[in-house]
């Protein structure tokens, strides 16, 4: 059993509805996608049941779909197609400065859109207004963002596309990115072995134009006339 209506004080208020689903299987006596059981009409138009001519007991073969002893079950139209459904499974990945978003493909899909910003809540409707707010079109998994601020708490959300049909957004994945670390460069050389070095280079240089060694002082020159 799929969808179960039970009876209720409330049966013959109103209608229902229950509209942009798939329904797959449910296709063997006394399996039903949609039951209802009670006294109130339910609108189940705009379903996908397995068979673009809708339901078994509807014009196709699809899922079943019945009622109790009323079959107060109503398709008017159905979906050619299964519904698109978003990917609930997306992850980010900050590793200096690059973010890697990730997530499950789905059979229905051809690609995907993403949609991110620096600020909460970003939608395919509202992220051309919010802060850094940017699309990603047609893109698959793994998809890498390499053009987001250091620093910044950003939220990223995606949609399922197949041809013109475009999914619901996905449960956002918030991240901060991290600032990005330096190159790498040489570790700076001690002051003191820098003066080291040009001292020792000054005394070479010294010595080499003989200044740098000592000389032995010369005796006097006797003096004529002079005896022991």
């Amino acid at each position: 059993m799929g969808i179960l209506i039970r009876s209720s004080a409330t049966d013959g208020v109103g209608a229902g509805i229950i509209n942009g689903n798939a329904f797959v299987g449910y296709t063997l006596p006394g399996s039903f996608a949609i039951f209802n059981d009670s006294q109130a009409f339910v609108d189940v138009s705009d379903n996908w049941w397995g068979d673009p001519d809708g339901p078994t007991g509807a014009g196709g073969t699809g899922a079943r779909v019945g009622g109790g002893t009323t079959g107060n079950v109503v398709v008017r139209s159905s979906l050619a197609q299964s519904p698109l459904f978003p990917p609930t499974d997306l992850e980010a990945v900050v590793q200096n400065g690059t973010v890697v978003l990730s997530w499950t493909p789905l059979s229905n899909a051809t690609a995907y859109n993403i949609y991110g910003a620096a600020e909460c809540c970003v939608s395919k409707e509202n992220y051309t207004r919010a802060e850094d707010g940017n699309k990603y079109e047609n893109v698959l998994p793994d998809f890498s963002l390499t053009d987001l601020r250091d620093g910044a708490t950003y939220h990223f959300v995606i949609t399922s596309v197949n041809g013109s049909q475009e999914s619901a957004e996905s449960p956002p994945v918030t991240f901060v990115l991290e600032l990005r670390q330096p190159q790498d460069t040489p570790p700076p050389r001690n002051p003191c072995c820098l003066l080291s070095g040009v001292l020792g280079t000054a005394t070479l240089g010294l010595m080499g134009l003989g200044l740098g060694r000592r000389q032995r002082a010369r005796p006097a020159a006797r003096s004529a006339g002079h005896s022991d």
